[in-house]
């Protein structure tokens, strides 16, 4: 049987761009697994520091070995901690005064929710791109997909609320804002209003009977209830501008919390309470009682991130963070004891050291440095929105996006590009006297890959004895006498 390859000719431009494609797969790998092991040879491994917190011993600082093999834990004097601390075991909320900025595409504009009725409805909390910063409910039958209605602040409608009847947070990403919360552990979303029923099914597995259909949102001063199974809200606090953020945490002290060994230590079931920061601290909320406990300390400071704990035994602390900006910078973590007034009764300081960043990722100006792999991406990557992707974007919005942060290598990958089909121009008029363009532009959109594959297949000719190089079909010698032929 005849191979399939021989005898046959290929074209040119075919066998340099397998070459080229040959060599720059030999390249990348050679380039990443390099990296890899300067990492693996060069990096110091740099331990894990945290603040944990314990019933027995209150807050600890733990330094784990970086392989994870070690532990030690001190107390925030620096005492070495040397009788087992137990398991660390707590509740918590936070805050931050970051938001998202820029274009805040669908992932983020989306929440779901399920009314735990059967049949079930699947509720969506959306801030479509056109109603600048005001949301409502959109919800949809599980199996048959069916539109029921809308849920505003006035309640269910099967009109879409207009601004006054939705709620208006200070931005569309609603889970960066601070402003909603569920006691349904697993909230989803989608890249559009239309639920999945299998998705949903999914979800609605891992719920438990301490979760049921609520959703409280935070808008302009007012905390609402919106209660999605019997499709109503109700306001629980009114007129309150110092209230800034909306979370929810595990309650302890409401309903009884559970010991150091993980029982119940008084009647009643565990349950959930709402934590909303004010200007001066804050406010622990119990939905279902209405029981309302205040700590006070003070403002957030712009860019700190501010964490309440709850311990078992009802102890409460809250920490400021202000983590490092840069590689060995050390983050700064102000700890507060809170008493039983919820007034700050001590603080301590503690300063993490920041692992250095050690990374070897090498940019992609080394890895792929091929002009043809810069204008695909760029020509076809727009053409196919992500999740993320505003509805209102355009292809050349997008295009942009693609080249955010990869300036160096579009414009050394150019650079390449252009010296490889300039050389090789050169050199096909110079030595072969050829003024065609196909080995330019086709070495060029391969850049340093092309330029090697080039000059497998167009090896260099002997010169001659005058310098000048042997054309490709050089003439016969001339005789040098008169030939006779009879």
């Amino acid at each position: 049987m005849t191979p399939f390859f021989a005898g046959r000719r290929f074209p040119s431009w075919l066998m340099l761009t397998w070459l080229a494609l040959g060599y720059g797969v030999v390249h990348a790998t050679v380039i990443l697994w390099g990296a890899s092991v300067l990492q693996a040879v060069f990096s110091t491994p740099t331990p894990y520091e945290r603040v944990q917190f314990f019933a027995k011993h209150g807050p600890l600082l733990e330094t784990t070995s970086a392989a994870g093999l070690d532990t030690v834990y001190r107390r925030l004097d620096g005492t070495v901690v040397t009788e087992d601390v137990g398991r660390s075991f707590e509740s918590s909320a936070h805050f931050s005064t970051s938001h998202l900025t820029g274009e805040i595409g669908w992932s983020s504009r989306l929440l779901g929710y399920s009314d735990l009725q059967s049949p079930a409805v699947s509720w969506y909390l959306v801030t479509p791109p056109n109603r600048h910063g005001y949301g409502y409910f959109t919800g949809y039958e599980e199996h048959s997909k069916r539109h029921v209605g809308y849920l505003g602040k006035r309640g269910f409608s099967i009109q879409v609320p207009v601004d006054e009847d939705a709620f208006q947070f200070v931005s569309p990403a609603l889970e960066a804002t601070g402003h909603v919360a569920s006691f349904q552990r697993d909230n989803f979303y989608y890249s559009s209003s239309e639920p999945s029923s299998s998705q949903l099914k999914s979800m609605l597995t891992n719920l438990n009977d301490d979760v049921h259909d609520a959703v409280w949102i935070l808008s302009q001063g007012t905390l609402y209830e919106i209660q999605l199974g019997e499709r109503t809200t109700k306001v629980l606090l009114d007129n309150r501008p110092d209230l800034r953020q909306l979370t929810r945490m595990y309650a302890r002290s409401f309903t009884g919390g559970l010991s150091i060994d993980g029982v119940i230590e008084s009647p009643g079931k565990s349950g959930w309470q709402l934590v909303l920061r004010t200007d001066d601290g804050m406010l622990l909320l119990d939905p279902e009682t209405q029981e309302q406990h205040r700590i006070t300390v003070g403002p957030l400071p712009a860019g700190w991130v501010e964490s309440l704990i709850e311990l078992p035994n009802g102890d409460r602390y809250v920490t400021v963070t202000r983590y490092g900006q840069k590689a060995g910078e050390k983050s700064t973590i102000l700890v507060h004891w809170i008493g039983k007034e919820g007034e700050i009764t001590r603080t301590e300081t503690v300063e993490l050291s920041r692992a250095a960043s050690q990374s070897f990722d090498p940019d992609m100006s080394i890895v792929l440095p091929v002009p043809l792999i810069l204008v695909l991406n760029t020509i076809i990557a727009p053409a196919f929105p992500s999740v993320d992707d505003v509805e209102s974007s355009t292809y050349f919005t997008r295009m942009q996006t693609v080249w955010k942060g990869e300036e160096v290598w579009a414009i050394s990958t150019v650079i390449v590009g252009l010296l490889v089909a300039v050389a090789v121009r050169w050199r096909e008029r110079k030595v072969f006297r050829n003024s065609g363009w196909m080995w330019p532009v086709a070495a060029g959109l391969f850049g340093w890959f092309g330029w090697m594959a080039y000059i497998c297949l167009r090896p260099l000719p002997a010169k001659q004895s005058n310098g000048a190089w042997m054309p490709a079909q050089p003439e016969p010698n001339r005789p040098l006498g008169t030939e006779i032929f009879a």
